[in-house]
């Protein structure tokens, strides 16, 4: 009984703290994988939006606008993206949504009225 109780004792005492190590270990590689997919996501995002933008800037060299309309377009393009908050995603020390800019946020609200609008004139005819 007392060699139980010595080998009981070894396995608490040594493997208590190779189990919490273990757990730490696998806690922080699934953090690890979280983060990076999460970068990923943000990467094709970004990837995605700045296609967009490059669409839009060759649909307007195509139809012919100055230098001047096109920076104008590029810069107004680079304010509704939030250029430099979507770089922010690809930081992979602590990557984050952008905050949306006051003129999308205000599109939104637009929209949402004007939705609420037509429902409650649908409401008062029906």
């Amino acid at each position: 009984m007392e060699d139980m109780t010595g080998i009981l004792a070894i396995v608490l005492i040594f493997g208590t703290p190779l189990l919490i190590a273990l757990v730490i270990a696998l806690f922080v590689s699934f953090n690890n994988q979280q983060a990076r997919a999460e970068r990923e996501r943000a990467r094709k995002l970004f990837e995605r939006m700045m296609q967009e933008k490059l669409d839009v800037i060759k649909t307007a060299v195509a139809m012919g606008f100055s230098r001047d309309d096109l920076s104008y377009l590029d810069q107004r393009l680079e304010q509704l993206i939030g250029a430099e908050q979507m770089q922010s995603l690809l930081d992979s020390r602590a990557p984050k949504a952008p905050p949306v800019s006051t003129e999308v946020q205000q599109a939104d609200l637009d929209a949402e009225l004007n939705a609420l609008r037509q429902q409650r004139e649908g409401q008062q005819q029906g």
